[in-house]
């Protein structure tokens, strides 16, 4: 079985999840074969896309010129939208010079998984790039189905037709409009199966008008074990001079600063509690940007800054005593599931499929959103019953239905039942 998986990057949250799929399933005995725009390794079966050049496909690390170009296309689009709130969520458009059909790999493919294309597919070409082919789109955001945001928060439009986008504000041009009928028609003769990582993303995908009466199947996400687990963190505590006895909250994302992540709702929440808690609380913050999280917070606090390297981030998991990540919006995130392989409990908002992994008061808390004052609450009591909640609780939600392993059984399971399903009709036509 030939698979090939076709992404922006094998870098943040969606890159990332594409990668451990994609290895887990070479792991399996899988022929996987990765596509990007962007590389951050020099793993030789992650191929970067440049169909101007000869040969088409290089290994990494690097980024291909077609990655700057839909930097710009989304820039020249967002910039017609000043009026929108940049700092809350990304929004991109439909199209790409990206010429896939001349790849070799693709033609030879048995399967072709989709994942965050953005700028890599052409959604108006999808049917002509892939006809005949099983195809997979696994989801990891909002965007295949919609007008060009990644998560639509309250609006429904995607469910009839993405018009007058909330989130791009009044313009002459109807853009995401236009961007949700390119995808509608471009997707109308191609067979597709829509994977989900959560129920919850799934079920927005089965009600939007460009998905539906398309098979939609909800896979979790899966997490290398033999690297998120729980580790001996007192060398680290010492390492970023954190006193044994401090109490760490642990709270970062690709881009910390990013504003659906809820970094000023976490600080709302601490500013809050009572001094005596206050004081015996280290806010740990990584991703990009962290560094400037410390001015933001009534507390002490220590800026990691990105941290690229897993066994690293296991070890930052591990000594934290709680993660928060307090979304606006989210589907199943990586950090989540990564701290609870650690064995540390996650504080949360009960928003999208967060629920389906944080289970209240068993290895986490859950929030009403976006009740800062709930979310305080939610703090003082992870702090008096932390014991009850950190190891084992955690460590059981992924060992029983969240590993990388688990995720290629189901995806292989998929893949042949695709193929399968395709040598039926072959044999009945023939």
């Amino acid at each position: 079985m030939k698979v090939v998986h076709i992404a922006l990057s094998n870098d943040g949250g969606a890159g990332i999840a594409a990668y451990r799929l994609h290895t887990a399933l070479r792991k399996a005995g899988v022929a996987s074969l990765m596509l990007v725009l962007y590389s951050k390794n020099d793993d030789p079966t992650v191929n970067i896309i440049n169909t101007t050049t000869r040969p088409c496909l290089t290994t990494g690390p690097g980024i291909s010129p077609h990655f700057y170009t839909h930097e710009q296309h989304t820039r020249c689009l967002l910039e017609q939208h000043p009026q929108r709130n940049q700092k809350r969520d990304m929004f991109t458009g439909a199209t790409s010079e990206v010429v896939l059909e001349d790849i070799a790999a693709i033609h030879d493919a048995d399967i072709i998984n989709l994942h965050w294309v953005a700028g890599v597919v052409d959604y108006s070409r999808l049917s002509h790039i892939f006809k005949g082919k099983q195809t997979v789109l696994t989801l990891h955001a909002m965007n295949d189905f919609t007008g060009g945001c990644h998560n639509a928060y309250d609006c429904r439009n995607y469910t009839t037709e993405c018009c007058h986008c909330p989130q791009l504000g009044p313009h002459p041009f109807d853009h995401a409009r236009h961007i949700f009928y390119q995808k509608l028609y471009g997707m109308q003769e191609l067979e597709i199966t829509a994977v989900s990582p959560s129920r919850w993303l799934a079920g927005c995908a089965a009600q939007s008008r460009i998905l539906s009466g398309r098979r939609v199947l909800c896979i979790p996400n899966g997490i290398p074990s033999e690297t998120f687990r729980p580790l001996e963190s007192s060398a680290a505590r010492d390492y970023f001079g954190i006193a044994p006895d401090r109490f760490i909250i642990l709270f970062g994302a690709f881009d910390a600063t990013n504003e659906r992540k809820g970094g000023a709702l976490l600080a709302a929440a601490l500013g809050q509690l009572p001094v005596t808690v206050l004081d015996r609380i280290t806010l740990v913050g990584f991703g990009a940007s962290s560094e400037t999280l410390v001015t933001s917070f009534p507390c002490d606090v220590k800026g990691l800054g990105p941290v690229c390297n897993e066994d690293n981030l296991a070890l930052i998991y591990s000594m934290a005593d709680l993660f928060a990540l307090p979304s606006m919006a989210d589907n199943l995130p990586n950090s989540i599931l990564e701290s609870l392989a650690c064995g540390t409990p996650v504080l949360a908002f009960r928003v999208g499929g967060i629920p389906e992994i944080v289970e209240h008061r068993r290895n986490g808390y859950l929030a009403t959103p976006f009740n800062t004052g709930e979310l305080a609450a939610g703090i003082v009591w992870c702090m008096e019953n932390h014991k009850q909640l950190a190891g084992e609780p955690c460590t059981a939600t992924i060992r029983y239905g969240y590993t990388d392993r688990i995720q290629a059984l189901r995806y292989i399971s998929l893949y042949q039942s695709l193929l399968d399903g395709l040598s039926t009709r072959q044999s009945r036509i023939r």
